[in-house]
């Protein structure tokens, strides 16, 4: 829980939710639902990492497909198996080629299902969805990735300035936030 709860500090997904728990455009500034309720179409915005490098589509495609890999391990992973060829996939019993992921371009992502499922942008607002620069992550490896505050980029409202393991963690503002004008504290000492 103590986790999740900093991730939402320094990360954020395509969704987010709002005060009274309702739906908002996170880093998708909007989207679009196929009538069958199977298709998912986002509209990724005008973000950045906290390196300065755009947020994209395949970010968003990369964290998705890791979550899935068998190899990952994701304790969340079933949070996925809403995905078309997730439960499979997960499973050993799939390919990741067979998975309801597609990168149109570098602002817009296609999400099939396996079956309408209403409840699947609040599960887009969940950490696990968060994006990851892929880039970032294979530079640092997967073993190392997310150990130390060097080895993790941010797109959420806060950075980790300082992390001394098993004691307590310092945040900063993101300037590179999208949205960095409504952060109205400087930091968060956790």
């Amino acid at each position: 829980v103590v986790c999740l709860t900093l991730y939402r500090h320094v990360g954020e997904g395509l969704v987010r939710m709002g005060p009274n728990n309702e739906r908002q455009p996170g880093l998708a500034e909007s989207w679009d639902v196929s009538e069958d309720g199977l298709t998912y179409t986002f509209h990724i915005r005008d973000a950045k990492w906290s390196n300065g490098d755009p947020v994209t589509a395949n970010d968003f495609a990369f964290t998705f497909k890791t979550l899935l890999n068998p190899e990952t391990g994701a304790p969340y992973s079933y949070l996925g198996y809403l995905i078309k060829g997730g439960e499979a996939y997960n499973s050993g019993k799939g390919s990741v080629e067979d998975l309801g992921i597609e990168v149109k371009d570098e602002k817009t992502l296609v999400i099939t299902l396996e079956r309408p499922a209403d409840y699947f942008l609040d599960v887009c607002a969940f950490g696990v969805f968060y994006p990851v620069n892929e880039k970032f992550y294979n530079s640092v490896g997967a073993e190392n990735y997310g150990k130390d505050a060097d080895k993790i980029l941010y797109c959420g409202p806060f950075v980790i300035e300082s992390w001394e393991h098993e004691v307590g963690l310092v945040l900063k503002k993101n300037p590179n936030y999208w949205i960095a004008d409504i952060v109205k504290i400087g930091g968060i000492d956790m």
